[in-house]
C-alpha cells in the first residue's frame, strides 16, 4: 500500500444538499492527501456531488460516486490510463459510498432520497459491480428502510447504514 489516503470532497453543508442538487453544482473533487509530506493534491474536480470513493485491490484505480449525475467514475492512478477517468456505470439512483469486497468487487449503496421508510419493499438500495464494472448484482430493500448511505458486506451480513437514522441496519440474504 501506498500509505496516501483518497477522499471526495463536496463544499457545502448537510441543509444545502436539495439546492446544490437542484444547481447541478459541480464543484466536488477528488483529492489524494500525503500523510508523509502533509501535502493535499487535486486528482479530479468538476465532480458532481461526489461522496463516496474506494480504491482497487492492486491499487491502480479509485471508483467515485457521482452523486447528481447518478453514475461511477472510475479514476486510473497508475499505467497509460493514470489520471483519466472514464464513465464506468450510470445507476437507477444516486449512489453514496462505494465498499469494496474482499474478491475485489464494489458494493455501491444507492439512496432513494426518502427522509422515511418506502414500504415499497424491493426498492433497490445498492448494487454490486463486478470487475469488468458491470452490474452484477441488486440489493432490494425491505420495506423499512430509509435514506440509505453506507452497504457493506461481511461474513454474509450486510450492513447498512443511513444519514438519517440513529442505527445500522443488519441483515442476511
Amino acid at each position: 500500500m501506498s500509505g496516501l489516503l483518497h477522499a471526495c470532497n463536496a463544499p457545502y453543508s448537510q441543509e444545502r444538499i436539495t439546492c446544490v442538487t437542484l444547481t447541478g453544482d459541480s464543484t466536488g473533487r477528488l483529492m489524494e492527501y500525503n500523510p508523509m509530506s502533509g501535502e493535499v493534491m487535486v486528482l479530479k474536480s468538476g465532480l458532481k456531488f461526489a461522496n463516496g470513493v474506494a480504491l482497487s485491490e492492486n491499487n491502480d484505480f479509485l471508483l467515485v460516486a457521482e452523486i447528481d449525475d447518478a453514475r461511477i467514475i472510475r479514476f486510473w492512478l497508475e499505467g497509460t490510463k493514470s489520471n483519466t477517468t472514464k464513465i464506468i456505470v450510470e445507476l437507477p439512483g444516486a449512489p453514496y459510498n462505494i465498499k469494496r469486497t474482499a474478491n475485489g468487487e464494489f458494493w455501491v449503496a444507492i439512496n432513494n432520497g426518502r427522509s422515511i421508510p418506502s414500504y415499497n419493499a424491493g426498492e433497490i438500495i445498492g448494487v454490486r459491480l463486478d470487475k469488468e464494472d458491470r452490474i452484477f448484482e441488486g440489493l432490494h430493500d425491505n420495506g423499512i428502510l430509509e435514506s440509505i448511505t453506507e452497504l457493506e458486506e461481511r461474513n454474509g451480513l450486510f450492513l447498512v447504514g443511513s444519514n438519517i437514522a440513529p442505527s445500522v441496519g443488519v441483515f442476511r440474504i
